[in-house]
């Protein structure tokens, strides 16, 4: 919350009840190669700015990305949900 520059890698959220990962005024961050599965909302955008969200693992969640509060200029991009390999 209120961060700029951050790295966010390889975090793992479960079974949230609202939100997994919230971007609260988070500018110019990369969050990469996390997985958020089984909750409300996946990753909450607000006013946050200037963000790449990348290669990310989203599932399950009612919503997968809820963008509010002048949230602009973020890459969303290549995140997707993990799907089982077949036998």
């Amino acid at each position: 919350m209120f961060s700029r520059h951050l790295t966010v890698r390889g975090n793992v959220g479960l079974d949230s009840s609202d939100q997994g990962m919230n971007l609260n005024a988070t500018q110019n961050s990369t969050i990469e190669g996390n997985e958020i599965s089984r909750g409300g909302r996946c990753v909450v955008f607000y006013n946050s700015n200037f963000n790449r969200v990348v290669g990310n693992v989203f599932r399950g969640c009612v919503v997968g990305i809820h963008y509010t509060a002048g949230s602009e200029g973020n890459v969303i991009t290549g995140n997707t949900p993990r799907v089982p390999k077949a036998m």
